[in-house]
């Protein structure tokens, strides 16, 4: 598996300050698969708000504030998953699921959302059950072994620096974590693997489009 990791990404004017802002590309329609189930508050209650819908903008753009991420990982307690160990999770998660370009989809979103400092982005609740359902017991699962593709899952979400609270049972990632670099490696590879997905999905219908001639 040979391609070259991406350039690396200059963030200074991001992480000087907390005035820096994002322009946001919000689309209800196409993020709503994701955006209604993934993420939860330390707080477990039936009338719980959804962390995305709820602060939806009226408009297409809303400015959001970058977190305050370092470039790159300084000491050992910053999160430094490697682009290869990003690769090696992603070839589980692909191994572990017919086609998973909706999970590839995900971990790249999620991934996306820890750039931003608003806390909820920060928060996984594992025992929801459209995650269960969406997230860690897919329909598409190979039989293998039960656990091995949401194992796999949970394991890049660990690389993200997400840490499981054996209290709560929420996956919870620190306000200052991971570096830019880090979160940069796990969207290309997502990306890449979404292609793959692609691919795939396009050999399939070609497959049952020929055998039906």
């Amino acid at each position: 598996f040979d391609y070259a990791p991406p350039a690396p990404h200059s963030a200074a004017s991001d992480t000087n300050t907390n005035t820096a802002y994002l322009h946001h590309n919000y689309n209800a329609n196409n993020n709503n698969h994701l955006n209604n189930f993934m993420f939860g508050h330390a707080a477990a209650s039936a009338s719980m708000p959804n962390v995305f819908t709820d602060d939806a903008p009226t408009s297409n753009h809303q400015l959001r504030q970058f977190a305050a991420l370092k470039e790159r990982p300084e000491t050992p307690f910053d999160v430094d998953t490697t682009h290869e160990e990003f690769v090696k999770i992603a070839f589980d998660i692909l191994h572990a699921y017919n086609n998973p370009r909706g999970t590839f989809k995900m971990l790249s979103s999620v991934a996306g959302k820890l750039k931003l400092s608003d806390p909820k982005f920060r928060v996984i609740d594992p025992k929801n059950p459209a995650v269960q359902l969406k997230v860690f017991n897919r329909e598409d699962a190979k039989d293998i072994d039960d656990d091995f593709g949401p194992e796999a899952v949970a394991e890049f979400l660990r690389a993200l620096g997400f840490i499981r609270d054996p209290n709560k049972g929420l996956f919870e990632c620190a306000a200052d974590q991971p570096p830019l670099s880090v979160l940069s490696e796990a969207i290309d590879v997502c990306r890449v693997f979404i292609v793959k997905c692609n691919a795939s999905r396009r050999y399939l219908h070609s497959i049952k489009k020929y055998s039906k001639i």
